[in-house]
């Protein structure tokens, strides 16, 4: 039982460390109200062993499970941004690292004010280099990158029914 104790703490300390301010999109993260972190390559080599160990033939199709499309995560971004005030500046910035980066919208859906999207880059034989998320609306702004594979074939083939 204590052996247990010793080593989640031990992931969280490795976990702690391997968080650091977002990468991709640091212009955005010293806008007043923003959150961005970074999370590197020893967090993201223990979700990489989890998602080939959650591989079980299950089509387990929850809504914002990326696990069914990422063949590997290289690095996870995250961007959030609750301050109403500076909503507009985080998601003109965020759209404009999103061009540079060249990535494209695949899926988009709006519930009452808030729109949901999904980018992806371009791909190379059926794989994309990664995948952002965003949420927009109800006075708040949120994205998710994660760098990696993508699986882009079961991607669109999903969407598309």
């Amino acid at each position: 039982m204590m052996a247990a104790g010793v080593a989640a703490g031990v992931l969280l300390m490795m976990a702690s460390s391997c968080v650091s301010k977002s990468e991709r999109f640091e212009a955005v993260a010293d806008i007043e109200g923003v959150q961005a972190l970074s999370v590197g390559s020893a967090v993201t080599g223990l979700a990489n062993v989890a998602l080939k160990s959650d591989r079980s033939g299950k089509d387990d199709k929850e809504a914002g499970d990326m696990s069914r499309y990422m063949k590997s995560i290289d690095n996870i971004e995250i961007v959030n941004c609750e301050n109403e005030v500076s909503v507009d500046e985080v998601r003109r910035k965020c759209d404009s690292i999103i061009a540079v980066m060249d990535y494209l919208p695949v899926r988009s859906r709006t519930e009452g004010d808030v729109k949901v999207r999904i980018y992806t880059g371009p791909a190379e034989n059926e794989e994309s280099d990664g995948i952002i998320l965003t949420e927009d609306g109800g006075g708040s702004y949120q994205l998710v990158y994660v760098s990696g594979k993508v699986d882009m074939k079961k991607l669109l083939r999903e969407f598309a029914e």
